[in-house]
This record gives C-alpha cells, structure tokens and sequence, in this order.
C-alpha cells in the first residue's frame, strides 16, 4: 500500500468522463509499495455503450448510437409513443391516446393508445341496430350499427296519437327508424319545454329527452336543490341530503359552517369555532405540526427536529405531517438495476447504506402490474393475451408479453358468424395472436356475393356496406325497394 507522501500521477487523453473509465495494471502481478512510487504501464479504458446490453425492453428503449457508460439511462434513449405514431391514436373514432400518451413508451397503436370498442348504447335509438361481430372498433352510428327503416315496420303507428309520416323524406332519402316515434306523427318529449313556469321550477330538462309524452312527468327529470350552484358557493350551499326539491337559490341554498367541514388533506385539521363558515381548507383549516407525527418507516426515514430557526432568529413549531415535511430519508447506495424483471430505485450519489443485490437495492417488476397488449381495462384478460397468474409456488416477474402473458392463438378462435367472416391468412415469422372476429377475420360484404342470379333475386342495395355470403343476407326480391 502507498505510505507517506506517496503520490500516483496519470498523465493522458481519454474521450470519457471520470467516472465511466477504469484504472488498469498491465504487470504480472500488483505490487504494495510503502515509498514514493512511479507507476507506468497504465491503461485508461472507456466503458463503450457499444457493449451495453441493457436497452431491454426493445419496444421502449433502443441503443445510443454512441457514447460511454454503463446504465439504462447512459446508453439508451427512450422509444416515446409522441415520436412513433406521428398521425397519434388514428382513427380518432376507434382509438385514443392513453392518458400518458406524451410521456408512454412504445411504439404500436396496442402499446400506445386505447381501444374504443363499439357498445350497444351507440345503436340504442329505434333507428339502428349494432352490427354483427366481436371486437369491432368505432364510436359512431356508422361504423357500429345497421340501419333501419321505417319501411320495414308497416304497422308501427297508433292512429289514436298520431298519423304515419311519408317512408320517403323530400331529399329522396328513406326515413329512418323502427319505433312509433320515429315514423309517426306523435308528441314527442324532445320538444316539451321543463322549465316552463307552469313547473314552478321543481322539473329540469333529461340530458336527452326521449319518447312520446307532453307532461312534466312523462318527459322531466325532477329538480333538487343539490344541483343547484348558489352565490358565494364556499359559505352557501344546497341542502346536503338534496332531498329538498327546487331550482333557484331562494328554494335551495343554506349556510355552510367550518364545524361540518372535513380537511381534504391529513395534514391539516379544522379551526375551531361553531359559526365560522366555509366550505374550503383555506376558509377552514390550518397546518398539523410535526411533532404529532411518527415517520411511516423507521428503517427508511428519521424525524426531523420538531422545532425549527425562522431567517429572523426565531424557533417555531416545524410545520407538516408527512414524511417530506417531517422525516430526513436514508438511501440505498447507486445499484445498477436496469432490467425487465428489476427497476432502480433513485438514490443520491453519497448515500452510505450497505446493498449490493437486486433484493437489496431494486424493486421487483410485478407481472400483476403489467397489462398486456389488449388488456385495455386492466383486467387482466385481453383479447391477444391473458396475464400470467401468481401462486403460491410462482410469483411471475417482468414488464413484456413475453415474461407476463399468455398469447391467444388466432388458429385456436372459431367467428360465430362465418357467413359474415373469413379467416385471415398466415403472416410469416410469427403466429396470428386475437380471439376476435376483428382479429383473426377479414369481413366478407355482399357486394362480392354471386349466387343472387341463380336464386332468380337481385343484389340489395345496401351490399356494400353489409356483411354476408348467404342468399338470405344478401338477395332481395327483383324489383323490391326500400
């Protein structure tokens, strides 16, 4: 070992940062010396991000194109959802960015952004009904549903309450619809005014009124103080049970007072006093302190001073009741964690605590907190991949399909509808994953279908636009008209 005055001088030029190289003796063996020593035959070596194999996983890091260094964060750059999709979640209509899409890793529509899977509730008026298939995508009357007409439905009108309107509209057009109120001549609630006085303001408008009718009760929705927004809404306000009914603030609002009040945060408590009002933490509360408070992980954290000197020289009640206010943390030494199973945690530099394990330093990636490709609610069932179950022998690790998911072969799902779907081919280097018609179909349109001639019928007009292959889903009788 070096003794005294012993000094160690290294001489040359390296195209790296000190801390990213290496000090290297080229001797047979390293000497302990206990006097002034000079010492040749050293080698200064770079650490190349060249050979790095961390960037893992490939969807959301790709390599630096050069550099040193020897962590995710020094030789890999991010691949960001922002940069990958330039037309963003496209069609706006069947998809939508998730809600970090700007800051999301990834670079596929699935990784980036959000299904939007047609609903019954898209066709739930009389004039359409919801497409045939599943997995079908949109969010519009076009892309979700069929049409109707009223053409269809002879006997719909009740002449008691109104007469048949025209199948036909002026432009040429059918007239859409299935129900009496959409083809007959009826009252309709859409048009009756709620507000009206003779109310009394105790009835408001449905978000969307529907049905025949032309009274309050048929076509309102009943008006509670509760919904009502009063002057000065932080000291007044409707009655709390909302039972009370009414639609003006001389019907509805009444104090608010501090005493019914609870802070919104734990570190605050309410001021005392019966007749202040408010409704508000700044109307009603003030700061906890920090000597009522226990730092949550004694192993992780130590509690501050509970009195603290102001800029004038003044000791004062430290102020707060969380860890950050009232708690200085310890940290676990810089440990390079970059993996799909482990991910760092973020420690300073001149952190003195002992670790040098994955167990010690790291967080586990949970597969329990991964969603696959196509597990849009979270629910762990998709419609490409099902999440891998822990168990008591097992408990899975990882943040990729691969680790995480159980895939969906295309080859193992049969449409319910084959008339209406034909199976998509094979696709070279890797299996066809989906367990939906959408997926693992190609639709098949009438327009293609041939056999009407033969049937003695004609193609329906509509067979652009409708899936089929069968004379009863694509033929109509020659000459029939909508």
């Amino acid at each position: 070992m070096l003794q005294g005055n012993a000094m160690v001088r290294v001489t040359d030029k390296v195209k790296a940062t000190a801390e990213n190289v290496e000090l290297e003796y080229r001797g047979s063996s390293p000497p302990a010396v206990s006097r002034p020593t000079t010492v040749s035959a050293v080698c200064l070596r770079p650490r190349m991000c060249a050979d790095f194999q961390g960037c893992l996983p490939a969807f959301k890091w790709r390599p630096k194109a050069s550099g040193t260094g020897l962590t995710l964060e020094e030789c890999c750059d991010p691949v960001l959802c922002k940069d990958e999709l330039l037309d963003g979640c496209s069609p706006s209509t069947q998809w939508k960015p998730a809600a970090d899409f700007d800051k999301r890793q990834g670079n596929t529509r699935e990784r980036c952004c959000m299904a939007q899977v047609c609903t019954e509730d898209i066709c739930s008026s009389g004039k359409y009904t919801p497409k045939k298939g599943t997995g079908l995508l949109g969010t519009t009357e076009e892309e979700c549903c069929d049409k109707l007409f009223c053409s269809s439905y002879p006997g719909v009108c009740d002449p008691k309450r109104g007469e048949r309107l025209p199948d036909v509209l002026e432009d040429g057009s059918p007239r859409l619809g299935s129900t009496e109120i959409d083809c007959c001549d009826v009252s309709k609630c859409e048009d009756f005014k709620c507000t009206a006085p003779e109310g009394k303001g105790l009835w408001k408008n449905k978000e969307k009124p529907s049905g025949i009718g032309e009274t309050f009760e048929k076509c309102c929705d009943e008006a509670f103080c509760k919904d009502l927004s009063c002057e000065n809404m932080t000291k007044y306000g409707p009655e709390e049970s909302g039972s009370e009914r009414g639609s003006s603030p001389a019907q509805c609002c009444k104090p608010r007072h501090c005493k019914d009040y609870e802070c919104s945060k734990s570190t605050l408590r309410v001021l005392v006093g019966d007749d202040r009002l408010g409704s508000t933490d700044s109307e009603c509360c003030t700061l906890k302190r920090c000597e009522d408070y226990q730092c949550s992980k004694p192993t992780q954290f130590e509690k501050l001073p509970t009195i603290e000197e102001t800029k004038d020289g003044l000791q004062v009640a430290r102020a707060g009741y969380s860890d950050e206010e009232c708690c200085t943390p310890k940290y676990c030494k810089n440990f390079f964690c970059s993996s799909t199973k482990w991910t760092a945690r973020k420690w300073p530099e001149d952190d003195k605590t002992l670790g040098g394990t994955f167990e010690e330093c790291c967080d586990e990636v949970s597969c329990s907190d991964y969603n696959c490709t196509t597990d849009y609610d979270g629910d762990g069932i998709g419609t490409m991949y099902d999440r891998k179950k822990d168990s008591k022998a097992m408990r899975w690790l990882g943040s990729t399909d691969e680790e995480c998911c159980e895939p969906k072969l295309c080859s193992k799902y049969t449409t319910q509808f084959p008339t209406k779907w034909t199976r998509k081919g094979a696709q070279a280097g890797e299996p066809r994953l989906g367990s939906t018609d959408s997926e693992c179909y190609d639709p098949v349109f009438c327009k293609d279908f041939c056999g009407c001639k033969e049937a003695g019928k004609q193609l329906i007009k509509a067979a652009t636009d409708l899936q089929g292959s069968t004379v009863e889903e694509c033929c109509e009788a020659v000459g029939e008209t909508e």
